[in-house]
């Protein structure tokens, strides 16, 4: 027989940790998005950028990692991709530390070709959270997250 050796402070944690519920709902809200863009080449990670870099315009690097609320090796490692893939291109900075990014044709093309399958998964998600979980949701990002 096994012994139970949970302490007070895991069943609390383990209970009551918002961080924790987050990270897997993340999880499991994500992997809806992903099954829906995979068919087009794209993850919800690079849908994510991609619109943002539509919505700004050209932007620095290191501003669209701000905006984003993501690391720069993780901006970098994708944008690589999607600059192979012609969705983004680079555009002279001011200084040869100073890196843009701007969407190209290739990229809005892609953006108008994902919106059924983003809608779907839109669906979805709402489903798991629920309407008044996806107001709740949004409201609060809403809080942290520039003007759109």
């Amino acid at each position: 027989m096994v012994e139970n050796t949970e302490s007070r402070a895991g069943r609390e944690i383990g209970r009551d940790c918002l961080a924790v519920r987050i990270r897997m709902l993340n999880r499991i809200i994500t992997s809806i998005y992903d099954d829906a863009l995979r068919p087009l080449g794209i993850t919800t990670s690079q849908g994510n950028m991609l619109t943002a870099i539509d919505q700004v315009g050209p932007v620095k690097q290191a501003q669209l990692a701000e905006y984003l609320h993501i690391e720069k090796s993780t901006l970098s490692r994708n944008l690589s991709l999607m600059k192979k893939r012609r969705w983004v291109r680079a555009l002279p900075g001011e200084d040869e530390r100073s890196h843009t990014v701007a969407i190209t044709a290739k990229g809005r093309k892609l953006l108008e070709e994902a919106l059924p399958s983003w809608r779907e998964a839109q669906q979805a998600a709402v489903g798991i959270l629920g309407d008044e979980g996806a107001a709740t949701l949004k409201a609060v990002a809403n809080r942290y997250l520039p003007p759109q």
